[in-house]
């Protein structure tokens, strides 16, 4: 399986590279104080990136003092005065971009990045120009080179590959890294359909069938409370390291290795909304009344279910009102019309 040696990413989804001495002083929110005291007219000086690299390089042994020196092409080893010039020319950097936009040409290396084993993007040179550009708020995805991969992203990576044997996945994943692979299954078009008909926010959602998190990580967002089911140990996997790639914190969503009956009932509670797309055709193809059994116990445990269901080749005359036929839902409505319809049922 051969991988990209460039990306484009966005440059929220970049995490700052820089040497272990000198992170205990910087992060993004250090560089984006920075940015806006300079727009301020404040001296170098004062700068919190200022202070973070003179804290650095005075610590530094002559050696590198006299490299950073050389390269500077400045006659003083001193760390305060390294800093002080790397942060002129990083000012100067700064009001370049914000004066004439970001043109990646004119750097003389390109933004490099490492991709590590929980898929995040770790930059290796950049980091200024990044910053100035998350800043900025810079909209377009800026290329970036990849130098290294390490193991644990390659495994899953080719994990990924062997569910199909190709660069193929079911669900968008939104990590540039995979851009280049084929999706099965575009999710824009029901997700609006879901957001439209269904109130989100403050609810508990059950994820059945979560697959690699799309829909999971946008219910999230849209301010559910998730938990993605999935039997599938490798999506699952992948569904933990997007959590943390798209900037999910905490508990939300959470995704477990299981099928949803074996999940519900070894938890207790219940779900304002269920959503189960795409998967209950395939429980009427093994056997109708597995299909009936499945949806009377989500109508026990899920005040709503979001259902899109592939009607071809079913060994039944498919309706919505078999859904209510075989469980406590009450009523429906449709949210999508055409080959795989999605509806709302509700208690």
């Amino acid at each position: 399986m051969d991988h990209l040696k460039t990306i484009k990413a966005p440059v929220t989804r970049l995490t700052l590279g820089v040497n272990p001495n000198v992170a205990k002083y910087l992060s993004w929110r250090t560089f984006d104080e920075s940015w806006a005291m300079v727009d301020e007219g404040k001296p170098v000086e004062s700068l919190p990136i200022y202070r973070a690299f003179k804290k650095y390089y005075e610590a530094r042994p002559l050696e590198r003092r006299q490299y950073e020196a050389k390269l500077l092409g400045i006659a003083s080893t001193d760390g305060e005065d390294i800093a002080l010039e790397w942060k002129r020319r990083h000012i100067q950097l700064y009001h370049s971009i914000k004066r004439d936009g970001f043109d990646p040409s004119k750097r003389e290396k390109p933004i490099a990045a490492r991709i590590r084993g929980d898929g995040a993007i770790h930059l290796i040179d950049g980091n200024h120009t990044v910053s100035i550009l998350r800043h900025l708020k810079h909209r377009k995805k800026v290329e970036v080179e990849i130098v290294e991969r390490e193991q644990g992203w390659l495994n899953l990576k080719q994990q990924l590959y062997g569910l199909y044997g190709e660069k193929k996945l079911y669900q968008p994943t939104g990590h540039p890294d995979l851009d280049d692979w084929k999706v099965d299954r575009e999710c824009s078009d029901r997700w609006n359909a879901i957001r439209g008909g269904v109130t989100l926010n403050g609810r508990r959602v059950l994820d059945v069938g979560s697959c690699t998190g799309w829909f999971s990580l946008h219910a999230s967002a849209a301010g559910a409370s998730v938990v993605g089911v999935e039997p599938n140990p490798v999506r699952v996997n992948a569904s933990n390291l997007l959590v943390a790639f798209h900037g999910f914190k905490g508990s939300n969503p959470v995704f477990v290795e299981s099928t949803f009956e074996d999940y519900l009932s070894q938890t207790g509670g219940n779900f304002d909304v269920c959503l189960m797309l795409s998967l209950l055709h395939h429980y009427i193809r093994r056997n109708p009344q597995e299909a009936w059994r499945a949806v009377d116990l989500l109508s026990r445990r899920c005040s709503k279910l979001v259902l899109e269901v592939g009607i071809n080749n079913l060994p039944v005359e498919w309706s919505p009102k078999l859904i209510l036929k075989h469980s406590k839902y009450k009523n429906y409505k449709t949210l999508l019309k055409g080959k795989r319809p999605m509806y709302v049922f509700s208690v």
